[in-house]
């Protein structure tokens, strides 16, 4: 007995020295120790998978590419244009009468203005579209890993993300895969910060959500809904943070100076109408009610699961309660915002993963070990199968009623299958905004701004030099 209890006193202080070692480092070594673990080999399959799906991104999105982005480049529509003339634009900042007709947020400005200055023909706007999908998955392997979870329920968790039906937008030129991947990484130094103790994490959290709501502006309600939620039940406790009110603070501050900052000092006419876009009206329930039930239906078993066996933790845990409010805050500004497209919902799913990983924890109490084990084997295995085989007849509109089984339509093939389009050649042939009203069925009446950024765009970047045919 005596040596019994002298060996788990042993391994009780073997315990403390390391979780005393890991609050002594920062959060480069922590993420080295957490992440890159030789001794742990299903988080490092997990780590090994999410590098080669990004891999896989990163080949079909730069197979395209010949010559000019805009010349060549499989995966735009009509938001693209804007983006990459706004970064365009950039590079000829002081020229007179040089003046954007739209004009988008700096971070993802800057990845398109960071391509033509490099004269870069697309691909950093590829690596770090592609590069973000790999951190996506690497911030929710790190939260798993800082609250001891377990690869199983992970992995579950990584693959029904990847696979969802909405990840059919992740390649196009779009900010709205980089603005999700910042915000959980913000939120996942938030759940560090907790685990760990350190303010450092704090700060880190506070930087890369400044950075996500520069990027899109909803990229900074999953920290400031979760880090106040946790701050309001520590003030009920009566528990003190110095550093938590201070740093939120600063956020909302330092992102309205920026902003502020940037519409200053650019010449532009106006900025996307976000506002005037949201109505508290449910009259875009119909649509959602589509795509939600097409993207989310998969996940009703392990959310059912985990309802069932950890509802205390969703409860009584302040971060795991945060993440769900985040998710239903995204949910309803998705459902008021009055433009019908499924891409909004693209953020919705990336913050669903992260709270269903925080909800998981370290995997204690899940009920009976068959029930956990077929929860989490048949959602990823259930779409992996809706990714492969079946597809709706337009994807920026889905609707139950017109889903098929269609393997050569799924958003894999389309990924698999990407090839080099002619965009002069059909500019010539029926001019750009019949090229986009044609390709994503949008009707001839589009908004005047996102007609002129076509044109402009068309009319500046896409030169003839810059031709594939060249």
């Amino acid at each position: 007995m005596s040596e019994g209890r002298r060996q788990r006193g042993g391994d009780h202080r073997q315990r403390a020295a390391e979780s005393s070692q890991e609050e002594a480092i920062g959060p480069i070594a922590v993420f080295r120790r957490h992440l890159l673990s030789r001794h742990v080999a299903g988080w490092n399959l997990l780590i090994a998978g999410s590098a080669a799906v990004s891999a896989g991104y990163l080949f079909s999105m730069r197979r395209p590419l010949r010559g000019s982005l805009l010349g060549s480049y499989q995966f735009l529509f009509f938001d693209s244009y804007g983006w990459l003339l706004d970064g365009f634009l950039l590079t000829r900042w002081g020229e007179p009468e040089v003046t954007r007709p739209v004009l988008r947020g700096p971070v993802f400005v800057g990845v398109t203005f960071l391509d033509f200055l490099l004269n870069a023909g697309g691909h950093v706007v590829v690596f770090v579209i592609a590069g973000s999908v790999f951190a996506m998955c690497a911030v929710l392997v790190l939260v798993a890993r800082l609250l001891k979870g377990r690869p199983l329920a992970t992995g579950a968790i990584v693959i029904t993300c990847l696979a969802s039906p909405v990840a059919y937008f992740r390649p196009y030129i779009v900010a709205d895969q980089l603005a999700s991947t910042f915000m959980i990484g913000a939120v996942a130094c938030l759940i560090a910060y907790r685990e760990r103790g350190r303010p450092l994490w704090l700060m880190l959290g506070g930087v890369l959500a400044i950075v996500a709501g520069l990027t899109q502006y909803y990229g900074l309600v999953p920290f400031l809904v979760v880090g106040g939620w946790w701050w309001v039940t520590r003030l009920w406790s009566r528990k003190r943070d110095r550093w938590l009110p201070a740093v939120l603070v600063a956020v909302v501050a330092v992102t309205v100076i920026a902003s502020a900052s940037w519409l200053a000092a650019i010449p532009h006419a106006t900025v996307p109408p976000h506002a005037s876009l949201f109505r508290p009206t449910l009259a875009m329930w119909g649509f959602y009610a589509n795509i939600w039930i097409y993207t989310f239906a998969v996940l009703v078993p392990i959310v059912g699961f985990l309802a069932v066996t950890r509802p205390r933790r969703i409860i009584s845990d302040p971060l795991v309660a945060g993440t769900w409010i985040t998710v239903a805050v995204l949910a309803v500004a998705t459902l008021f915002y009055q433009w019908k497209d499924f891409r909004f919902t693209l953020p919705v799913s990336v913050m669903l993963s992260l709270a269903l990983v925080v909800t998981v924890g370290d995997g204690s109490n899940l009920g009976r070990t068959w029930v956990r084990r077929a929860v989490l084997i048949a959602t990823p295995a259930a779409a992996l199968v809706i990714a492969l085989i079946v597809s709706p007849s337009n994807f920026r509109k889905p609707r139950l009623v017109e889903l098929r089984v269609d393997p050569g339509r799924t958003f894999v093939a389309h990924l698999v299958k990407s090839r080099t389009v002619d965009g002069l050649g059909i500019l010539e042939a029926c001019g750009p905004v019949k090229v986009v009203c044609a390709s994503w069925q949008i009707p001839d009446r589009i908004q005047d701004d996102y007609r002129r950024s076509i044109l402009e765009t068309w009319e500046l970047v896409a030169t003839p030099e810059h031709s594939p045919r060249r």
